[in-house]
């Protein structure tokens, strides 16, 4: 059976970790990769056949939307899902996001 491969760019190791797991017990899909960095995408996308990137949009190094909308132009036959964290501010001191993490496992 053909699986689609997955590139997951994420910074959080945490999310990456759990995006994989996602990717993996979904039928139909294949683990390609992580890109950490905005610049770590597009020499993946060159090398390995990708069908779809799980992109976090403030990922460092990639811009936003106009670093979005230069890869679907530079790479037209991959699949992006784009996603935005919106959290509040105490969120973004890891110490108080893992808390809150295993307070909801």
């Amino acid at each position: 059976m053909y699986s689609l491969p997955v590139l997951i760019a994420e910074p959080d190791p945490m999310l990456r970790t759990l995006y994989r797991k996602v990717v993996l017990d979904g039928q139909g899909y294949s683990f390609a990769g992580f890109a950490e960095k905005g610049g770590e995408i597009a020499p993946l996308l060159s090398k390995t056949t990708v069908n779809l990137v799980l992109l976090d949009i403030a990922l460092p190094g990639f811009d936003g939307l106009e670093g979005f909308r230069r890869m679907r132009a530079h790479f037209p036959r991959v699949d992006w899902s784009p996603r935005l964290r919106i959290l509040p501010g105490s969120w973004k001191r890891p110490s108080r996001r893992r808390k809150l993490w295993v307070k909801r496992a």
